[in-house]
């Protein structure tokens, strides 16, 4: 079963979300932070997983950041400060439903928003291509900096289904000064984390792998999927990600 909710974040702006909930009653859920530029349906593997992992008796909020989607907002005044905050309404917004057990799905950039919103009420963090170091992106649209600086906004276009979004001066310079290494210590649950072999840009390995040894859980886990690019769209590669992220969930939510 699947429903969209709604629910509210520190603006009061509307987030709106799908909800998607097991036959049987379950007090496990969690919810998917999406990608930078995208939404709660870009990917295939969103979704996909959102069905699969309401199958296996867990419960899946996947929902629209404030600007992206169906929620109400801009996307260029967007900021992983204000995705924080969204992913934090979200949180709440699940516990009053009754849930207890709740874990972040966070892909890229939201795997970034998830760790920072992270607190000891969050029994584990699955990380798809996450964008553990933000300068990354800084330095790819460091090429923009004066048109974001004259216009506050530039727009780009989103590589699977081309849509134009207006991307922020402010999460530019955001992504320059954050120093991700504190939240990262601070995040004591196991961790999972996937790099997309064929992710050269956003999700880079050789970043992550360095930055992934800062997570303090022994249970922690890294895998590299060959083959794929940073959105699995491979839909046999992006199956194997959902089975284990189910199988980790298993055995960690």
């Amino acid at each position: 079963m699947q429903r969209k909710v709604e629910f509210q974040n520190k603006k009061g702006e509307k987030i709106v979300g799908i909800l998607h909930e097991p036959k049987e009653k379950t007090d496990k859920v969690m919810i998917i932070a999406h990608t930078f530029k995208g939404d709660k349906d870009y990917q295939p593997i969103i979704e996909a997983a959102a069905e699969f992992l309401s199958m296996n008796k867990i419960a899946v909020l996947r929902f629209d950041f404030a600007g992206c989607g169906e929620s109400e907002g801009d996307y260029k005044d967007a900021t992983i400060s204000s995705e924080v905050e969204d992913l934090k309404a979200a949180i709440e917004f699940v516990e009053k439903l009754g849930y207890k057990k709740i874990g972040l799905i966070g892909f890229s950039m939201g795997a970034t928003v998830s760790i920072i919103a992270y607190d000891s009420k969050i029994k584990t963090l699955v990380l798809w291509s996450p964008l553990l170091n933000p300068k990354i992106q800084y330095e790819r649209y460091k090429k923009f900096e004066e048109e974001l600086k004259i216009s506050k906004f530039i727009v780009r276009e989103r590589k699977i289904d081309k849509k134009k979004v207006r991307v922020g001066y402010n999460l530019f310079k955001e992504w320059g000064s954050l120093n991700m290494i504190p939240f990262i210590e601070t995040v004591d649950c196991p961790v999972l984390s996937f790099i997309a072999s064929e992710d050269k840009e956003v999700c880079n390995r050789e970043e992550n792998l360095k930055m992934f040894k800062f997570f303090p859980n022994p249970k922690n886990k890294l895998v590299i999927v060959e083959g794929v690019d940073h959105d699995y769209l491979d839909k046999e590669k992006a199956k194997k990600v959902i089975l284990a992220t189910r199988n980790w969930l298993r055995k960690w939510l």
